[in-house]
């Protein structure tokens, strides 16, 4: 199982993942030991403070492919759910200047939170769908339709599936659209799909 994640397609992100001028999605695939589910708690490290959070909707992928074609991609993921990516800004701050690798900043043990899957039907359409996060029972992250990505997710297929095998099973991240959050220990985060909770998580 591979995790991928878009960082550049939305501009809400640009100030920690910056942008310049990408024609096309910048994507990175994370270790497996980064996924964090199951409504498990996540604790802070603390070389990663201040740690920011990050929210985006997450495709499941539903079979092998390679090379794929924007125009059948629709018929590579299935669900779709709202996740966190947890970043260590001082260590990505570093690596951006100093023109790095982001492993160590992006990739670390529990930095990659999914909820609950939710198939993809005539009532869970992916083109409408939005998500809301909470904070001890305060609003913090919310999407909207108004905020457009620079690249849909059948974009973000056709581009991995160019460098790397999909399989059943792998995550893809489509980028962040809202303003993230700094985490604060012994706070509890919500996050809504459509209004439907698909995860509940307490931060240590």
């Amino acid at each position: 199982m591979k995790i991928f994640t878009t960082y550049n397609n939305y501009p809400c992100a640009s100030s920690l993942f910056p942008s310049k001028g990408e024609r096309e999605p910048v994507v990175a695939c994370l270790p497996d030991t980064a996924l964090l589910k199951d409504n498990k708690p996540f604790f802070i490290p603390d070389w990663a403070e201040p740690c920011m959070a990050y929210a985006s909707l997450v495709v499941h992928v539903s079979r092998l492919g390679r090379c794929i074609s924007p125009r059948f991609a629709y018929r590579y993921y299935d669900a779709v759910t709202v996740g966190l990516s947890f970043v260590a800004t001082p260590l990505l701050e570093t690596a951006v200047a100093s023109a790095s690798p982001w492993s160590a900043a992006v990739g670390f043990d529990g930095a990659a939170v999914i909820g609950s899957f939710v198939p993809l039907d005539e009532q869970t359409r992916l083109d409408s769908a939005t998500f809301r996060v909470t904070c001890d029972g305060e609003s913090i992250m919310t999407s909207c339709r108004q905020q457009t990505p620079r690249w849909t997710v059948d974009d973000i297929i056709a581009h991995v599936s160019t460098w790397s095998m999909l399989r059943r099973g792998d995550l893809i991240y489509l980028g962040y659209p809202a303003q993230p959050l700094k985490l604060t220990p012994e706070t509890h985060l919500n996050a809504y799909l459509n209004e439907t909770l698909v995860f509940s998580m307490n931060i240590k």
